[in-house]
């Protein structure tokens, strides 16, 4: 059955570049199947909502605006209604300190791309001391305002996947490195504040999916020792990251009894919030993101975790 699909599939391949206008892409095509799982820095061609090959740059910068633009717009179907009410808990912001946010830029990883303000890793850990208790100076700015800087409200789109299928991509926002050090703070104050089920296995110290595939390892053979039966099922959340509704995330954290500071700080990352995807050295024009959770981000994994 899988060589007849795999038959099938190269049969629809050869048809596409059959069909195609631009024949001569197609050296430039399988040179980008190749590289279906590196980031997409300048994709030679793509499939556009009809299924037809997409060869010309400015086009394939538009096929990939309206999918991530339709993706980061639809919310998986909930009602309002059926969440209960939830009592804030109150307090005023906490400030941050010099050792937290030492901490935070120490675990800033190298070699990683900036966003827009070109800022990296590099440059927070070479600035010492003094960049150290000016990134403490504006975390706690935002604490006591409630909002974070217009350049941290935009971000690039790129991906890995599929070279062809938009859909078997998983867009990643270059989001602005200084605001990772601030969320790297929340996150360990929010995990400090939570208590998260001890079955949850991934994004968790010690409980890393390989545990649990350990776990069910252990539990078929035993189960097959026996001569007994055993039943798994198996839940794919399709695009799960991108299409969380917000309203739910902020219900989620205060169900925790997370500090309505830290959900107030939270909030205010995801305001207003605007993408572009970047290909190569050109971007395509930028739109808002209604829905979902950052790909890419620090907190995200945590934020999730909280909403299961």
């Amino acid at each position: 059955m899988i060589a007849k699909a795999q038959e099938a599939s190269r049969k629809d391949f050869g048809d596409i570049l059959d069909k195609a206008e631009n024949k001569g892409q197609v050296y430039k095509v399988a040179k980008q199947i190749k590289r279906k799982n590196k980031d997409v820095v300048g994709v030679s061609c793509v499939k556009d909502k009809q299924g037809r090959l997409v060869t010309e740059e400015a086009k394939i910068r538009m096929v990939w605006k309206e999918y991530f633009e339709e993706l980061l717009y639809e919310e998986f179907d909930w009602k309002k209604d059926n969440l209960e009410h939830i009592r804030v808990v109150p307090g005023e912001g906490e400030e941050i300190t010099f050792e937290e946010v030492k901490v935070a830029i120490t675990k800033a990883k190298t070699g990683k791309a900036p966003g827009l303000n070109g800022v990296v890793g590099e440059m927070l850990k070479a600035a010492g001391d003094v960049g150290i208790q000016w990134m403490t100076d504006l975390c706690n700015a935002v604490v006591s305002e409630g909002r974070i800087p217009a350049d941290w409200k935009k971000s690039w789109m790129v991906s890995k996947g599929n070279a062809l299928e938009c859909g078997s991509y998983r867009g990643i926002k270059l989001l602005d490195q200084v605001m990772k050090v601030l969320e790297r703070v929340v996150e360990r104050r929010v995990r400090d504040r939570v208590n998260i089920d001890s079955m949850q296995f991934g994004f968790r110290r010690g409980r890393g999916t390989t545990d649990a595939i350990f776990i069910v390892r252990q539990m078929q053979e035993k189960f097959l020792a026996k001569k007994q039966e055993v039943w798994m099922a198996f839940v794919d959340l399709e695009k799960a990251f991108d299409r969380v509704p917000r309203e739910v995330v902020w219900w989620a954290l205060r169900k925790m009894k997370v500090d309505e500071w830290l959900v107030r700080v939270i909030q205010a990352m995801y305001e207003e919030v605007s993408t572009a995807v970047k290909l190569g050295e050109k971007e395509s024009c930028a739109f808002p993101v209604r829905v979902g959770l950052h790909q890419g981000s620090v907190l995200s994994p945590l934020l999730f975790i909280i909403i299961l």
